[in-house]
């Protein structure tokens, strides 16, 4: 309960519900997929299975233009098949340690705490969950080379469960999310504290930073300038204009920032040129994903494995030491 309200009193939850009805429905008919619309703007095309049905919970946004599609192709692997390969994830096994204090019950209300739901219904909050899987980090570190210059911020980042692999799997000294559902938040600082105790080899030498903030905040960009940001992920299927606009703005304003991926494009190219950041890329890591140069990148997610995601990237120039008198 919050305010006096029952779960089911907050659209997040409506959404949900008609959701699970619908996936129920398509189960029974022997459907692969099941289109429904939601407040007729976002549109989910999913598999009749449960297990879809946390990550893609549509959110309640004010923004016209957070269609969504989402769903397993014929030709991929099913949900039992993903959920084996990221079992065999070498990181897989550090994620269930640093991770065991999130409860089954939270993670059936979409990672949202009880007390939390009314937050569900402000202007630009998205509470729905999607993960790229381990593997789709992998591809993101890879197509990058993230080392030990750089430092890495998920913008909406949960539990910080892709902080964490970043961390463990790159040269990347320190890793920053930014979220703003207060429960999420103290995972992720949860999160950072076991790994350090569990696995402090892994860690060591690495720090996690987490923001329990607003993405349209200004003074985020200064915070995120004080951090050293260069490397930004954000999984943004649901962002409306605004809160894209904001992401926008912390790359143009943020003149380190060498590299920008989202899901959906930034709406200014002109502001973005102007400011020498373009939409392509040439892979710099050792997997080189393709294609290099058209500003897509494929990450396999948990509802699909071919997701393609925008890239945005400026060159850095780097500045001459300062001369020293004599």
């Amino acid at each position: 309960m919050a305010g006096g309200m029952g779960l089911m009193a907050y659209p997040y939850f409506q959404m949900r519900k008609s959701l699970d009805a619908s996936m129920d429905a398509a189960a029974a008919s022997g459907s692969d997929s099941q289109p429904d619309t939601f407040n007729g703007r976002v549109v989910s095309r999913l598999a009749g299975v449960r297990e879809a049905f946390r990550s893609v919970v549509p959110g309640v946004g004010k923004g016209d233009k957070a269609s969504l599609t989402y769903g397993l192709d014929k030709d991929q692997s099913t949900w039992d098949e993903k959920d084996d390969r990221m079992k065999s994830h070498p990181y897989h096994k550090v994620h269930q340690k640093i991770f065991s204090a999130i409860s089954e019950d939270y993670d059936e209300t979409g990672q949202i705490a009880r007390d939390e739901v009314g937050l569900t219904v402000l202007k630009n909050i998205f509470a729905q969950m999607g993960i790229v899987t381990y593997y789709g980090v992998d591809s993101f570190l890879d197509a990058f080379d993230v080392s030990e210059n750089d430092v890495f911020c998920d913008l909406g980042s949960g539990t910080g469960n892709i902080v964490m692999q970043v961390l463990h799997e790159s040269r990347c000294k320190r890793a920053v999310g930014v979220e703003f559902i207060p429960s999420r938040h103290e995972h992720a600082i949860a999160a950072a504290k076991a790994a350090h105790k569990y696995f402090p080899d892994d860690f060591k030498d690495k720090e996690a930073v987490f923001l329990q903030a607003d993405l349209m905040k200004p003074e985020l960009i200064q915070e995120l300038r004080d951090l050293k940001v260069n490397v930004i992920l954000t999984h943004s299927w649901t962002f409306d204009e605004e809160l894209l606009r904001s992401i926008q703005n912390i790359a143009i304003e943020n003149k380190d920032v060498r590299v920008l991926v989202t899901n959906r494009p930034l709406p200014d190219e002109g502001k973005l040129r102007a400011a020498g950041i373009k939409h392509g890329y040439v892979a710099s890591g050792p997997t080189k994903p393709q294609p290099t140069g058209s500003g897509m990148l494929p990450l396999e997610a948990d509802w699909n494995e071919n997701n393609e995601f925008h890239v945005y990237t400026r060159k850095i120039i780097p500045q001459a030491p300062a001369a020293t008198s004599a």
